[in-house]
């Protein structure tokens, strides 16, 4: 009944956001609307695994995990011990996944102040706005200026990473948040615009407002947000235990799939036939990381919900009663979703490209293809654009393939997406260039290594 009611409520929603509403909030049920047609209703709600958890039977499956945990460690501490007479427990690859934090910091501080500036720089055109005559030039001049943000500040982080040759992992969540940074001065931007194109009058955002937006869990947004009375520490406590849990057991899954196999590739001859029967073996690895990386986003994202007290914890749905790739990319991460659909599908759709809705599905796909590939590009050092090639070939088949066989691709587009950056990644190690060309550079090298 919970199940029906919440998906009725989403639908509701959705046909609610193309319309105008007036702005309130209901401090009984914490509902908030938000002025305008880019409308999105907050209000109070837990995750749907937080829910389905409050159920003994559902319980029982999350109480299986914390032995699971345990014997990985103690499969891994076998395996170490058996090849190098020494316990790491997942460690070793940590420690370089994770190299050179010191220097991510640094960089995050300049990304982090970057996206301070978006705000005075917008802050500065709408004074600007309001006081000079030539407002035509004066919006082009803001447009180029943000423009030329958007388009440098991802690649500048990209370019430092590679430079300072940070960890797989570092690179990964340098580059993460950078994007989760330029989503939402995008959001700010574009969901306070219009207003004051329109020269109607209302308070600006406070500095404090874009800073909790900033560090909410959400990408939309919105003047108000429906917050907790206080924070639970003891979820805190456990969501971000649950984060490093995981962290250790791709660790162990990794180092004893993928690397064990893969470490000397470029050195030995490996056969075709023996990579596709090394995916095939991995496939069940490969669903097991999948499950992983879906619950690590539920326990980061819900902790980080109870530390800024943002009460609307609606990150994903069902995925998993998907029929098709359509449904599944909806529901596998809403909030992502929900951005591309409201900032860029409807500008795609409604202004640029007007009534061509399939050109518009595939620029989006194509967008958000490019910014998956160039974070795993830059975090393997690797120029291999899977995602694209892979949301472009969902255009073709998201209907074709049921629920029964979709759950079951996914650990093998898990498998075989980590076996070919392993591949690359190792290749480059063990066959470095002759002589340095861009050619050489982004050519995949596993091909001819």
């Amino acid at each position: 009944r919970n199940h029906i009611n919440r998906e009725m409520s989403l639908k509701k929603e959705s046909r609610n956001t193309g319309k105008k509403t007036v702005q309130f909030q209901d401090t009984n049920n914490q509902v908030v609307y938000e002025k305008g047609p880019r409308a999105r209703i907050f209000k109070a709600r837990e995750s749907l695994l937080t829910d389905l958890f409050k159920d003994g039977n559902a319980r029982s499956l999350y109480n299986v995990f914390p032995g699971i945990f345990c014997l990985t460690m103690v499969y891994s501490a076998l395996k170490d011990y058996q090849r190098e007479g020494r316990f790491y427990l997942g460690t070793r690859l940590i420690r370089s996944a994770f190299a050179k934090l010191d220097v991510a910091m640094v960089i995050w501080l300049c990304m982090f102040a970057s996206s301070l500036m978006v705000y005075f720089i917008f802050t500065l055109w709408v004074r600007g706005r309001r006081k000079i005559e030539w407002k035509g030039t004066w919006d082009r001049l803001f447009g180029l200026v943000y423009g030329l943000y958007v388009l440098v500040s991802l690649h500048l982080v990209a370019i430092w990473a590679v430079m300072n040759n940070l960890g797989p992992a570092t690179c990964l969540a340098i580059m993460l948040e950078m994007t989760r940074l330029l989503m939402k001065s995008h959001a700010f931007v574009r969901s306070n615009s219009p207003k004051f194109l329109e020269n109607k009058q209302g308070a600006f955002p406070s500095v404090s407002h874009y800073l909790y937006f900033l560090f909410a869990p959400t990408l939309i947004y919105s003047d108000s947000y429906p917050r907790t009375n206080r924070i639970r520490w003891g979820r805190v406590v456990t969501s971000f235990a649950e984060v490093i849990a995981i962290v250790f057991m791709w660790s162990v899954i990794v180092e004893n799939t993928y690397v064990d196999y893969l470490k000397d590739y470029g050195k030995t001859n490996y056969t075709f036939l023996e990579i596709i029967t090394f995916i095939v073996e991995c496939n069940f690895a490969g669903f097991i990381m999948f499950i992983l990386l879906f619950y690590l986003c539920h326990s980061y994202f819900n902790g980080t919900a109870e530390l800024t007290r943002f009460s609307d914890r609606l990150f994903y749905l069902d995925w998993w009663t998907a029929e098709n790739w359509d449904e599944f990319l909806r529901k596998w991460s809403y909030f992502v979703h929900e951005w591309l659909h409201i900032y860029i599908y409807r500008d795609l759709h409604g202004v640029l490209f007007p009534g061509r809705t399939l050109l518009a599905k595939v620029l989006v796909l194509l967008l958000s293809g490019y910014f998956h590939d160039l974070i795993l590009c830059v975090a393997s050092r690797a120029f291999l654009p899977l995602t694209t090639i892979e949301f472009l070939c969902f255009v073709w088949i998201r209907k074709l393939v049921s629920n029964k066989f979709m759950l079951g691709l996914l650990g093998m587009e898990m498998s075989c997406t980590i076996t070919l950056f392993m591949m690359e990644y190792y290749a480059r190690i063990n066959c470095p260039m002759q002589t340095a060309s861009i050619i050489g550079y982004v050519m995949p090298r596993f091909l001819y290594c």
